[in-house]
């Protein structure tokens, strides 16, 4: 079983801080046609792409959720 909790009990790293602070200012909703959702957009593309690349897969298999319990 793999653990990704880990956030609740580790400090972050700066440079994970720093992106999460500028993925925080972001908040249009991806599937919009307006700058700000362009921009949410883009983010989630690049964040897929990024994943995927690192685990090896395909970043048609990444899938965020809002939680835990929606990804089972």
């Amino acid at each position: 079983m793999a653990y990704f909790d880990n956030a609740a009990t580790s400090p972050l790293t700066p440079a994970v801080k720093e992106a999460m602070l500028a993925a925080m200012s972001i908040y249009g909703n991806p599937s919009s046609l307006h700058q700000e959702g362009r921009k949410a957009s883009k983010l989630l593309r690049e964040s897929r792409e990024k994943i995927a690349s690192a685990l090896d897969v395909p970043p048609h298999q990444i899938i965020f959720t809002s939680g835990g319990r929606k990804a089972m």
